[in-house]
């Protein structure tokens, strides 16, 4: 009976060693056949082991996962050839170049509403007066958008733009990701630099904050001018974020923030940035609401303040026994819920600064919002005011 019991175990095994071509179904079923078996006294030490290996490579088929990564590479390839539709230009009439926009959609009160996305640094440069581009077939597509708003170019750098109905009937809006995306992931973008289209095939993930997500630079040329405005796709073709700029390093001066990297735990090196694609559905919603949406500044975990679309974060200084510390200047890598990154940890309070880049009535230019690390009180400093 014993050796019954052996022969039958090693006839499963076998059949799934020769059949790896098996419905997934099937080969569930018999890895649970080979699970039985192993459980079985009457196998071997050697044969249990190679049974339990067998099991494992039959519960995880590698034809189903290997079809979903074709599939998956088919549907990218697909977007970055064929954006077309949903990726085109932004521009002046008095201006001698052209940005990158592209399409997402909103549904309201039950209807669907096309927006055009952009950089805000680009939509300032041209005020009012703008016109969208499409090609779509060697034909070209303009319309001019209803309403712009936008935020700022050091804080919330994106432009929106309403088009009008007939849009539609010509334009593909993208899908939006409900998610924002982590540090090691991979990403694609494509875009115009000198109205020239252009794929950005892997940028890897290297910072991801409320306030910007940093990427490798993969561009097969220096930056362009043009190319902010591009949406930056996760693995599921959804936009996670506007690309707002590249940075070479060794070129030009070091900014106060690039100094600070090595306290931040990054190293300088050559890198793309883009504002995360929620920052563009705060000014829609904005836009319906009336309500001023932001990201909260948090400070370990107490918040200091809301951050608007319109403001920038300059910097996070501590200070203990009334002396102030070395702070942090901020910059892409700053991450918004987390402001105590690289500082000390033994301080009494921080001064956190922020610019009103657009002008807020009522507001100073510049706010200083005071932390009090111990009573978790925060109060925004006057002007003139002491700090302590």
């Amino acid at each position: 009976m014993k050796w019954i019991k052996t022969l039958t175990v090693l006839t499963v095994w076998g059949s799934l060693i020769a059949a790896p071509a098996l419905p997934v179904c099937a080969q569930q079923n018999a890895a649970k056949a080979v699970a039985r078996a192993v459980k079985s006294q009457a196998v071997s030490a050697a044969a249990k082991k190679a049974l339990k290996k067998t099991a494992r490579a039959v519960k995880k088929p590698e034809v189903g996962s290997v079809l979903a990564r074709r599939t998956a590479q088919a549907r990218v390839n697909a977007l970055k050839n064929n954006a077309q539709r949903s990726v085109g230009l932004v521009s002046h009439p008095a201006a001698d170049w052209k940005g990158t926009v592209f399409v997402i959609q909103e549904n309201f009160n039950g209807q669907k509403y096309l927006w055009g996305v952009s950089a805000a640094h680009i939509a300032s440069m041209m005020y009012d007066d703008v016109t969208l581009q499409f090609t779509i077939n060697g034909k070209k597509h303009e319309f001019k958008p209803l309403k712009m708003f936008r935020g700022t170019r050091d804080g919330a750098d994106v432009a929106v733009f309403l088009l009008p109905p007939n849009a539609a009937r010509v334009l593909k809006p993208l899908s939006v990701s409900p998610r924002s995306i982590k540090a090691g992931k991979e990403t694609f973008s494509v875009g115009y630099g000198h109205s020239i289209y252009n794929r950005a095939d892997h940028r890897t993930i290297l910072a991801s904050n409320p306030g910007r997500i940093v990427t490798s630079y993969e561009l097969a040329h220096k930056p362009r001018a043009g190319y902010c405005g591009s949406p930056l796709f996760n693995d599921h073709n959804e936009v996670v974020g506007v690309h707002c700029g590249s940075i070479l390093n060794g070129e030009g001066f070091l900014s106060r923030w690039q100094k600070d990297l090595p306290r931040l735990g990054y190293e300088k090196q050559n890198i793309s940035i883009a504002t995360p694609i929620a920052w563009a559905q705060m000014l829609i919603n904005e836009y319906r609401s009336g309500i001023k949406a932001g990201t909260p500044l948090l400070f370990n975990g107490v918040k200091v303040t809301t951050l608007l679309p319109g403001q920038h974060l300059l910097d996070i200084i501590p200070f203990a026994n009334k002396k102030f510390r070395l702070g942090i200047s901020a910059g892409p890598y700053t991450d918004a819920a987390h402001l105590e990154n690289g500082l000390a940890p033994d301080a009494d309070g921080v001064v956190v600064s922020i610019y009103n880049e657009i002008p807020v009535a009522g507001q100073e230019e510049v706010q200083q919002f005071i932390l009090n690390l111990k009573t978790k009180r925060v109060r925004l400093r006057k002007p003139g005011k002491p700090y302590f």
